[in-house]
């Protein structure tokens, strides 16, 4: 759970992980639980899109049903009204998504049956035109996230950048054929 002040042994352990992860077997996995953690989220999503594609390349979401993720990607991404948040900005879905979009079959289908609209996210694009969205959600029964989580999250922005820089690069030479 976050803690005000400055940098903890949580924090700490998050950037490990963040960049430790990459050469692991399931990349993400471990900095995605620990950043639910970290908020007090229950899951953590870090959604991939390589340059000129239209579907997600790589979704992971630790623990989470896989047939959800599959769902999303098949059904949901195109229609997904919480996308195109403002680069490296942190936003609520309730601060973001407002009106008709709250109706849409996405927020019908989807949200109601992953358990709501309490999600934190943040958008990088890279020059590459490689995309990564990180959204980070609570189940509907508890609070939803409040300004510390939104600047815990925030303060992870140019680490998370710089571990999709180096993972993009991985891909790209082949250090990464899994």
């Amino acid at each position: 759970m976050v803690k005000a002040g400055g940098p903890t042994a949580e924090f700490s352990k998050l950037l490990a992980d963040l960049f430790g992860g990459l050469l692991t077997d399931t990349p993400w996995e471990d900095f995605l639980r620990g950043l639910a953690l970290y908020l007090d989220g229950t899951y953590a999503t870090l959604i991939l899109t390589m340059p000129g594609t239209r579907k997600p390349g790589t979704i992971v979401t630790p623990d989470a049903d896989p047939q959800t993720s599959e769902d999303y990607a098949e059904s949901f991404f195109a229609s997904d009204p919480f996308k195109g948040l403002p680069e490296g900005k942190v936003m609520s879905f309730s601060d973001f998504v407002q009106g008709a979009a709250r109706a849409s079959d996405f927020w019908r289908d989807f949200l109601e049956a992953a358990g709501g609209d309490q999600i934190l996210g943040v958008d990088l694009r890279f020059d590459s035109g490689f995309e990564a969205r990180l959204r980070v959600t609570r189940d509907r029964s508890r609070h939803d996230f409040g300004a510390a989580e939104r600047d815990a999250l925030q303060a992870l922005v140019p680490h998370l950048r710089h571990a999709i820089q180096l993972f993009e690069r991985l891909q790209a030479s082949g250090e990464l054929d899994r």
